[in-house]
Parts: structure tokens; C-alpha cells; sequence
């Protein structure tokens, strides 16, 4: 899944823009009226959630359309893990799953000297994941396995300010933002002893985080035409998150 999600990016990237001077498709800016970005996105992001430490790895692709001068509309798909590193307990480290979402982007003020622009963006990301961990138990002179076998569902909402310093060739950009993220694991429990594997129990526990809060520092370098390649640091509850993608625009 995820090599053909990349093949079917890679091929919108290759086809030379139909523009050539107008608003570039970076992650920092709106893309202008009637013109349509295409980016190609990874990212790794960690959370602490209800005293875990998640990390989920994303391929996406995003393609936006400006709406006005000062207003973007996009949507993402692709595919992300999820990895939960729970204390006492083996590491959860689940497959890739169907990754999809949606964002507006708007921009807020701008000034001339310096060349400033003030952006807000709220964007929604849903995704599963699911995997199987093993626990060996013993009691006794008995020895047996406990699996589960899980899938979580998340659901992460976004809401940032930033402000980018326009430049020709590199633009660099600051800001804040605070993320909720909520969604719910089911277990499927099996008992495995003597060669055997019997299902013993299914249950279903929710869980979320509220308003974490972030700094983000990122920039966007030109690659020429319309062409950008841009990079992200988001620093928050003491793990570092990053972005790397690339952008095309079109019209």
C-alpha cells in the first residue's frame, strides 16, 4: 500500500508545473486563487498519551486547492503506524493503515518591510493500526503465552498559528500549536499453551489527550519553478517530532 500510495506522488511531482511565477505550494503559504499544490509528505510524530509514549510514522500525500487569494482548502491521504511504548508492558508496534484527513488554512496579516505573513490552520488526520504482542506467563510448573492482538483507531485535530519571513530562495517560519488527540484500542485476547491457541476474551478501552501544546520551526527552500522542499522540528512534552516533504504547484 504504502509503495503505491508513494509511486502514484512521485508521478504528480514529476509533471513540469504549468506555472511559473506565482505563489509555491509549501507547506508555509497559501498556494493563490484557483491554483492547485500537490506535496509528498513524511513524518514522525511522538506523543505522551495518558502516560504513554506513542510514535506513529505517515506517508502522505497532500493536494490543496486555493480557494481565494488568502484562503487554502486540502485534504491528505496515505498511510501511518502506530508504535505505543507502554512502561511494564512489550512494546505495541502495529502495521500501516488507511490514513486520511482534511485542513483549511487561512491567511491572517501580512506587512511589507519585513515581508512577513500570519497564518492560521486546523486540519483533522484519522488512522488505524494494527499489530500483535506476545506475553509469556508462568505459574508454578505452568508456562503459557498471552496474545493480543490489537487495533487502534486514532483521531488527531490541529489547530496552528504560525508566521513565515518571505524570502526568494528560503523561507523560514515559526510557531504554536495545540493538538487533541483521542480514539480507542480493541483487544483480542488468545491463550497459546502446548501448541495449542484458544480466543479467551475481547474488550475495548478509549483513550485521549487534550491541548497538547507544541513549537514548531520549520522552512521551506525553493528547487526552482514552482518546486519546494520543506522541512519541520515540532518540540513538545519532551520529544521532538519532524517533517520533511515536497511540493509542486499547479494551475
Amino acid at each position: 500500500m504504502r509503495r503505491l500510495i508513494l509511486a502514484g506522488l512521485v508521478a504528480v511531482l514529476a509533471v513540469p508545473s504549468a506555472l511559473s511565477a506565482a505563489s509555491v505550494a509549501n507547506p508555509a503559504a497559501v498556494v493563490g486563487k484557483e491554483n492547485y499544490g500537490f506535496t509528498m509528505e513524511v513524518e514522525n510524530q511522538k506523543k505522551e498519551i495518558d502516560g504513554d509514549l506513542t510514535e506513529s510514522r505517515r506517508y502522505l500525500g497532500k493536494a490543496i486547492w486555493g480557494a481565494t487569494d488568502k484562503f487554502d482548502l486540502y485534504v491528505r491521504l496515505g498511510v501511518s503506524d502506530q508504535k505505543v511504548y507502554a512502561d511494564g508492558a512489550p512494546d505495541f508496534r502495529g502495521h500501516e493503515g488507511m490514513t486520511y484527513g482534511a485542513g483549511l488554512r487561512f491567511l491572517i496579516a501580512e506587512t511589507e518591510n519585513p515581508n512577513l505573513q500570519a497564518f492560521f490552520d486546523f486540519q483533522g488526520l484519522g488512522y488505524s493500526s494494527d499489530g500483535t504482542v506476545y506475553v509469556p506467563r508462568t505459574s508454578g510448573d505452568d508456562a503459557w503465552v498471552e496474545k493480543y492482538y490489537n487495533v487502534y483507531d486514532m483521531r488527531e485535530y490541529q489547530f496552528s498559528f504560525f508566521a513565515v519571513w518571505k524570502r526568494e530562495i528560503w523561507q523560514p517560519y515559526i510557531g504554536f500549536s495545540l493538538i487533541n488527540i483521542s480514539g480507542d484500542v480493541k483487544r483480542d485476547l488468545y491463550l497459546i499453551a502446548d501448541d495449542s491457541e484458544v480466543f479467551e476474551d475481547s474488550s475495548r478501552d478509549e483513550f485521549g489527550e487534550n491541548a497538547i501544546p507544541e513549537f514548531v520551526a520549520g522552512g521551506d527552500i525553493s528547487l526552482g519553478d514552482t518546486g519546494r522542499l520543506s522541512g519541520e522540528l515540532r518540540f513538545g512534552q519532551g520529544e521532538i517530532s519532524f517533517f520533511v516533504g515536497l511540493s509542486e504547484l499547479w494551475h
